[in-house]
C-alpha cells in the first residue's frame, strides 16, 4: 500500500482506486464479524504509539473495513445515473431505499477525522457519490462541522485549493433547489411521508425534514445550525450517544435487517406516544395527537425500550469529482467536526437526570443502522 503523501506527478486526470489505510487499524470487536476501522492522525503502519484517534468506521453493517470505492458500478436504475461512489462494503451505487449503501463514520472525539484514498491517471474525468452517516459517539454535543478535500493527515493536512483538478461536484443536486449537499437527520423521526415514495409513515417528531444548514464551494462543505424542528426539542447542537434520550420501539415486521419503529419517548417528566398500533392492520402503526402513557402499557404491547440513537445520526450525501487537470496520486477527505453548546436545564427540560435515571430495562439498539 502506497504511503500516505502529498502528492506524485502523473498524467491529466484520475480515477480513485480504494482507500488507503495506512492511518487506519482494524479492532474486532467481541460479537465474530463485528469491529471498527480506527482512523488516526498519521501513519500506524509501524504502530500506534504517539498517534490519536477522533473516528472510526464501524464495519457491522457491511464487511470489514466498512467503506469501499466502487467504480463503473451495474446501471439498476434508469432515473439514476450513478456509476461511482464510495459507499459501504457490499453496496451498489445505485442500491435500492435500506440497502445500507451509507458508510458508518462515528466520531469518539471532536476534530479531524482524515480519510485518504489512492488515484490512479488514466485521462477519466469522475465523480464519486459519497454516502456518509456521521454518528455523534464523541464526549460533546457537536455544533458544526466541515467536509474538506486536501492532501496528507494530521498536522500534515494540507487543503485543496482552486485548479489542482478535485473538488467537490456543484453539478450533482440532492436537497431542496437542488443543493450540491445535504445533511439530514433520519426520516424516521423528520419526514413528510407524502412526500416520499419509500416511506409510509410520516416522521415521529415534525413532517418537515431536520437539516444541518450547509454552505458548499469547492473544496469545502460547512454545516452549521440545526433546523427549528430538531432544536426547539433538543437545543442548538447535534445530540451525543451519552444524551439521547429513550424510547419505546416497535419491530413490526420481526426483520432483524430493517429499523424499529419509535412509538413513544420520555420526553423530560413522562413517556408521550405519538405512534400506535393501526386498530384496522395489527401489524401497522399509525401517528397519533402526543399523549401521555402509562409505560407498563407500552410494555404489555410488546415495545422495548431503547436510545432514540438516530437523534445523533446525520446523514451526509455529497459528490467528489476528480476532473482532467488533476494529477495527484493520493487525496484526504476530512470530516472536522466543533464542539457546540450544551442548553441550560431551565431551557430543556430533558436533561434532568439526564435521561436514564427512569425505570426499565435498556437495550441498546445495533449500530449498524439501515441507511436509505
Amino acid at each position: 500500500m502506497a504511503a500516505i503523501v502529498s502528492a506524485s506527478t502523473a498524467a491529466s486526470a484520475a480515477t480513485i482506486t480504494g482507500w488507503n489505510q495506512n492511518n487506519v487499524r482494524q479492532v474486532a470487536e467481541a460479537i465474530p464479524g463485528t469491529g471498527v476501522s480506527v482512523i488516526y492522525d498519521r501513519d500506524v503502519s509501524g504502530g500506534t504509539a504517539g498517534a490519536s484517534t477522533n473516528g472510526k468506521i464501524l464495519w457491522r453493517a457491511s464487511p470489514q473495513p466498512g467503506m469501499t470505492v466502487i467504480n463503473n458500478d451495474v446501471d439498476l436504475n434508469p432515473n439514476q445515473s450513478i456509476p461511482d461512489c464510495i459507499a459501504a462494503v457490499g453496496a451498489q451505487c445505485e442500491g435500492p431505499f435500506q440497502s445500507d449503501k451509507r458508510v458508518k463514520t462515528v466520531a469518539t472525539n471532536v476534530g479531524a477525522i482524515d480519510m485518504i484514498f489512492d488515484t490512479i491517471a488514466d485521462g477519466e474525468t469522475n465523480s464519486y457519490r459519497v454516502y456518509q452517516r456521521l454518528i455523534n459517539d464523541s464526549p460533546f454535543r457537536i455544533g458544526s462541522f466541515t467536509v474538506e478535500l486536501g492532501y496528507g493527515v494530521g498536522s500534515n493536512f494540507v487543503a485543496s485549493g482552486g485548479g489542482d483538478g478535485l473538488s467537490f461536484d456543484a453539478a450533482a443536486g440532492y436537497g431542496p433547489n437542488n443543493t450540491p449537499s445535504y445533511f439530514q437527520f433520519p426520516f424516521g423521526l423528520f419526514g413528510d411521508a407524502a412526500t416520499n415514495p419509500n416511506q409510509s409513515l410520516d416522521g415521529f417528531f415534525s413532517l418537515d425534514r431536520s437539516v444541518f444548514n450547509s454552505t458548499f464551494s469547492d473544496d469545502v462543505i460547512s454545516a452549521s445550525g440545526i433546523s427549528n424542528n430538531y432544536t426547539s426539542l433538543f437545543g442548538p447542537s447535534m445530540l451525543n450517544t451519552a444524551s439521547v434520550p429513550e424510547g419505546y420501539f416497535w419491530d413490526s415486521d420481526g426483520d432483524p435487517g430493517t429499523d424499529p419503529l419509535l412509538m413513544a419517548w420520555f420526553n423530560g417528566t413522562a413517556w408521550e406516544a405519538r405512534r400506535q398500533i393501526d386498530p384496522l392492520d395489527p401489524l401497522k402503526a399509525i401517528a397519533i395527537a402526543p399523549t401521555i402513557v402509562d409505560e407498563n402499557d407500552l410494555i404489555s404491547l410488546g415495545f422495548e425500550r431503547d436510545l432514540i440513537e438516530d437523534l445523533r445520526n446525520v446523514n451526509m450525501d455529497f459528490n467528489i469529482l476528480v476532473d482532467s487537470s488533476y494529477q495527484a496520486g493520493q487525496f484526504t477527505l476530512r470530516f472536522n467536526t466543533v464542539a457546540g453548546a450544551v442548553p441550560e436545564p431551565s431551557s430543556w427540560a430533558m436533561l434532568i437526570a439526564g435521561f436514564g435515571l427512569v425505570g426499565g430495562t435498556l437495550r441498546r439498539r445495533r449500530l449498524n443502522e439501515v441507511a436509505a
